[in-house]
């Protein structure tokens, strides 16, 4: 249904002294596109996701999977989708390419709703729910 495009220039703190930007970096550029998809594509409340002090939203898996470097000074784009509406959880997945449009990685994550102060799981929010179903992109 939708993906959700978000850009990134890749700084010189970002990269290793080859000028190759560390492996790690995929998941914060992944999760900064995430924060922005939760308010500008979903137009959820960044304080009530993120900084609620009844529910979280922890991960549960990721993963990474790389196919080129990227370099300092050059821009991301990062493209993401949800691709899993589970009871309790969630999957989103995003492509990463270089400023000349090469996949250079994946990365997916899988979130899980829970009670933040028991630690037990919960049903995803129906509110939530609803939003992101209309955004459900299957893989």
């Amino acid at each position: 249904m939708s993906t959700f495009s978000f850009a990134h220039r890749v700084q010189f703190s970002e990269a290793d002294p080859a000028g190759i930007s560390f492996f790690a970096n995929v998941y914060r550029w992944h999760h900064e596109a995430y924060e922005a998809w939760i308010t500008d594509e979903l137009g959820l409340d960044y304080r009530k996701w993120f900084l609620s002090k009844d529910v979280a939203i922890p991960l549960r898996k990721s993963e990474a999977e790389f196919f080129g470097p990227f370099v300092p000074g050059r821009s991301v784009r990062i493209d993401l989708k949800i691709t899993k509406l589970g009871t309790s959880s969630f999957t989103l997945e995003s492509q990463q390419f270089n400023d000349k449009g090469t996949l250079c990685a994946t990365v997916s994550t899988v979130h899980v709703f829970m009670d933040a102060k028991t630690g037990q799981k919960l049903d995803i929010p129906l509110e939530y729910r609803e939003t992101m179903k209309t955004r459900l992109n299957p893989s």
